[in-house]
């Protein structure tokens, strides 16, 4: 089946971003927005067997989706990139990283890129609840009974990715600058969820 596609222009300059069509995994009771690097095996690991893939949005479920600060989350997925593909800092341009062109075939086999920005995600997706990346073991906890939170590691890498990231922020910023603004301001909102805010759906399967 052919995807749907979205088109977004980046403020940077004049290229074209190709956004693929908001997918949810859907239950009975709720639709979750998978991110990637924001603890999406962790949660998919909670359910008890992997709910449908849909495209579309339902007013009566409710749609939650799991947020990292724009920093930590490069340095992850840049440490997941460049381990995928057995290549080092050294082999790439900076400047690639933060632009997304999610192809239905190469995302089948996991080639994206875990360096685009959230809001790729999020720029067309009506989300009832965020979850902080560092409130998800209490969410999976209260939600699915379980606490599932998944870490690969790749130490000494992303240790490596982290200097390199704070000594070129000058450089780096500037194409973080939307997504820092958006996780600043989910952080102020309402819909962000905390434990003393309880269970937002009743299902735990």
């Amino acid at each position: 089946m052919q995807k749907e596609y979205l088109y977004l222009v980046i403020l940077y300059g004049s290229k074209i971003v190709l956004l693929q069509k908001i997918e949810f995994y859907e239950t009975k009771d709720f639709q979750y927005l998978l991110i990637p690097k924001n603890g999406s095996m962790s949660v998919k690991k909670s359910f008890e067997k992997i709910p449908h893939i849909v495209t579309r949005e339902l007013a009566n479920k409710v749609k939650w989706t799991v947020i990292r600060n724009p920093i930590d989350r490069l340095i992850s997925g840049l440490a997941y990139d460049l381990n995928l593909q057995k290549l080092s800092l050294k082999d790439i341009d900076i400047k690639s990283l933060f632009y997304s062109n999610m192809h239905s075939v190469v995302k089948e086999f996991h080639y994206v890129s875990h360096t685009s920005l959230q809001i790729y995600y999020l720029f067309n997706a009506k989300i009832n609840w965020y979850i902080n990346i560092e409130d998800l073991d209490i969410f999976l906890k209260m939600h699915f009974s379980k606490q599932n939170r998944i870490n690969k590691g790749i130490n000494k890498l992303k240790e490596e990715i982290k200097r390199y990231v704070y000594d070129n922020m000058e450089t780096i910023e500037p194409y973080l600058t939307t997504d820092i603004k958006m996780y600043e301001t989910i952080q102020q909102s309402e819909q962000l969820w905390q434990w003393q805010k309880g269970r937002i759906f009743n299902e735990t399967n």
